[in-house]
């Protein structure tokens, strides 16, 4: 519990980098209304850190939307920190609004999971109604090989999985290649998990070659499925 904040100050910094490289509408998710109460939520923290990346966003915010930002910070519990933001704010009406943003290409935020180190959700691979008298192995090796052979009949969860032993190196050599054409096997039948991983992949160029825009697209796909590390990379909020 003592790094709690860490998620929320990883956010607020991704929240920036989109905040510079993209309009703040509703149209985007960008609006006031879904990003002022992660904001909050910085301001409030106990951390200085976090509460300093707090006010820079709010700052960035009130460059366009000037005192729009005002009633959102009514949540916030500290009168020291409520102090600061309206004299950063004050300071900050004089200065000549930013230059339109310009989409630049952007890494991965702090705290945002690579799809290796992303654990297989539990019952992938299990092999549905028959698992019972097809058991997965315990043994790394084995295990790989329960894998791939279900993989190869069209098994999407074993696909999946099998990607992350390529990935890790769990049970076999490490492949990134191998990890990516996996990923894309259960890609291809519409697995949320494997869109956002071969997302990565294709935003690194971890087995293939690299490609923002495919990625984008990846994840855009795993987002509207309910995958919550696409929606954070993207920067998507349940209030937009």
């Amino acid at each position: 519990q003592t790094n709690v904040w860490k998620p929320v100050l990883a956010r607020l910094e991704f929240l920036e980098q989109l905040l510079a490289e993209h309009e703040s509408t509703p149209a985007n998710g960008l609006g006031l209304e879904a990003v002022m109460p992660m904001v909050v939520v910085g301001l409030n923290s106990s951390n200085a850190d976090t509460r300093n990346k707090g006010i820079e966003v709010v700052e960035q915010l009130s460059a366009v939307h000037g005192r729009k930002v005002d009633p959102f910070l009514k949540g916030v519990t500290s009168e020291a920190t409520k102090k600061v933001v309206k004299e950063k704010l004050a300071e900050a009406q004089g200065k000549p609004p930013p230059p339109k943003p310009q989409p630049v290409k952007r890494g991965l935020p702090p705290g945002a999971k690579p799809g290796g180190s992303k654990p297989a959700p539990a019952g992938k691979g299990a092999g549905g109604a028959g698992a019972k008298a097809d058991p997965e192995p315990a043994d790394e090796v084995e295990k790989v090989a329960w894998y791939r052979k279900k993989a190869e009949g069209g098994d999407a969860d074993a696909q999946y999985n099998l990607a992350i032993c390529y990935e890790e190196g769990k049970g076999v050599g490490k492949s990134e290649p191998e990890a990516a054409r996996w990923f894309a096997r259960a890609a291809e039948q519409g697995d949320a998990d494997a869109q956002f991983s071969l997302g990565v992949c294709y935003h690194e160029g971890k087995g293939l070659e690299k490609d923002d825009a495919k990625a984008i697209e990846l994840w855009t796909k795993a987002a509207q499925q309910g995958n919550e590390d696409a929606k954070f990379i993207l920067g998507i909020s349940e209030e937009s």
